[in-house]
């Protein structure tokens, strides 16, 4: 559980952070940097004590930089710094991450493209096979067509010799009828002269 009170020190970095980031360090901007930790009246102590603190130094020659100065710019230099390795690292960690989730994507899609291709490879063959077919059907086709022909053709001299014969076997049937009758007659006359 973090604690509630802050100290000098810690006031001394968070108005410094604030300060130059371009800002005025007031109470309620400290106390956000800080988490909203410190009480009111300690953050006032202690920002009063650092603006003492701060002119003081300021008085000082210019030319060298204070050590209080120093140690604060070396904190906020530190802090910062293990702020942007933090931040660094969990990209970095993000980052292979997503790389292995995009691998492992590629991977599976070269899967699926392996699949595909071998489907397809496939597919291709049957196609080929079903026009192999597809082409001998076609030349069974006219063959069969060509048979029909020639069995029509046929037909049609059958049935014309058919009918060729037909005739020939009315007339023959006629004639034969004809030398029946003539016969009959000819034993009936012959009988009754007989008689």
């Amino acid at each position: 559980m973090s604690r509630l009170g802050v100290t000098f020190d810690e006031v001394l970095i968070a108005a410094e952070e604030i300060r130059q980031s371009g800002e005025k360090p007031t109470i309620d901007k400290v106390r956000t940097q800080l988490g909203s930790r410190g009480s009111n009246s300690t953050i006032s102590k202690h920002l009063y004590n650092w603006r003492k603190k701060s002119e003081s130094i300021l008085g000082t020659g210019k030319s060298e930089t204070p050590d209080f100065i120093k140690s604060v710019i070396e904190s906020v230099w530190n802090k910062l710094n293990e702020q942007a390795d933090a931040k660094i690292e969990k990209i970095k960690i993000e980052s292979d991450t997503e790389i292995r989730e995009i691998l492992s994507i590629k991977f599976q899609l070269e899967e699926n493209l392996n699949i595909l291709s071998r489907e397809h490879e496939k597919l291709n063959g049957y196609l080929n096979e079903i026009s192999c077919q597809k082409e001998l059907l076609i030349l069974d086709l006219k063959s069969l067509n060509e048979d029909h022909s020639i069995l029509k053709e046929r037909y049609k001299c059958l049935e014309k010799l058919y009918l060729e014969v037909k005739e020939i076997n009315s007339i023959n049937l006629e004639s034969i009828s004809e030398i029946h009758k003539n016969e009959i007659e000819r034993l009936t006359s012959f009988l009754n002269k007989k008689s």
